[in-house]
């Protein structure tokens, strides 16, 4: 038997003993509870929903907070790159600069020899 057939059969013998008024108060009755499962059922879905929602929500602050870590680290590696290619700059014209302080002291050199030689002749 289904869980409707006790109740239909319930209702039958109340009918028959207490008259239509007694049946038409039972289905009144049957009604009711089938419209508090139903708003029963109504608060369930909207909790669902709500979790659902409240989900969506918590994943799509996940995407954006991970969407900004990415340009972050894009960004970083951006300064990165511009630093080493700074300090590449810097060590060219260092040794630039060494160079040229070589080249300051070959011609120091060169004009006391030539001082002298002239002093000597």
């Amino acid at each position: 038997m289904t869980r409707f057939t006790l109740p239909l059969i319930g209702l039958a013998v109340l009918a028959a003993t207490s008259g239509a008024q007694a049946q038409d108060s039972g289905v009144k009755g049957t009604l009711q509870d089938s419209n508090v499962k139903g708003t029963l059922q109504d608060a369930n879905v909207k909790g669902t929903l709500q979790d659902a929602q409240g989900a969506t929500t918590a994943a799509q602050d996940a995407r954006t907070a991970s969407t900004e870590a990415r340009h972050a680290a894009t960004e970083a590696r951006g300064s990165a790159s511009e630093a080493r290619s700074s300090a590449a700059e810097t060590r060219s014209a260092a040794q630039d600069a060494r160079a040229g302080a070589s080249a300051a002291r070959e011609t120091a050199t060169s004009a006391k020899e030539t001082a002298r030689s002239a002093r000597g002749s």
